[in-house]
């Protein structure tokens, strides 16, 4: 939405929504970890509160992710366990069967330093672990314009992991609309 991407309209129409207290927006806090229009990113938890205080008059839920150092921020997750850990293997394989899991071996395989985190693992990692807070918190529809939720390979093997429905910006909100 801060992008102003295409999106944003019927982003900021389930806002409304949310606003009206018709429907509940989660956001996971991995989402934190996205550029803001500056090319920087939220430093803190509380930063990424304030941000989405601006975007709605009612408090969205924010879903702590497992813990992962560098990604997530430290004082808002959960410790991880075999289990949970299980269903995020899941969703990466996945979503990003080709992308390592672990950053050590996706740093080994691209020449880059332990401590040089890449955007390309990052990102990926993001999608997956919003995808992991949206099936543990057992949410209902999890919105994304990343066309990579929808391929035919992906989509109903996230839908059997217990992703409910996984539907666009635009379908979500005409979907509320009815």
């Amino acid at each position: 939405m801060e992008k102003e991407e295409s999106s944003a309209k019927y982003l900021n129409g389930l806002l409304s929504l949310h606003d009206e207290c018709q429907l509940d927006v989660f956001v996971p806090a991995i989402s934190g970890n996205e550029k803001l229009t500056n090319g920087v990113y939220s430093s803190s938890i509380k930063q990424f509160v304030n941000r989405l205080q601006k975007l709605s008059n009612r408090k969205i839920e924010i879903l702590k992710p497992i813990m992962y150092l560098n990604l997530c921020f430290l004082d808002y997750c959960i410790l991880s366990s075999d289990e949970l850990e299980k269903l995020d293997k899941e969703i990466h394989r996945i979503l990003f069967p080709r992308i390592p899991y672990e950053w050590k071996d996706y740093a080994k395989n691209n020449g880059l330093g332990i401590n040089d985190l890449s955007p390309k693992w990052v990102n990926p990692r993001c999608d997956v672990i919003s995808m992991w807070c949206h099936i543990y918190y057992k949410n209902d529809i999890f919105i994304t314009s990343d066309k990579n939720f929808f391929r035919e390979n992906k989509y109903d093997k996230l839908l059997a992991l217990g992703a409910g429905k996984i539907m666009s910006p635009e379908k979500a909100y005409r979907f509320f609309q009815n």
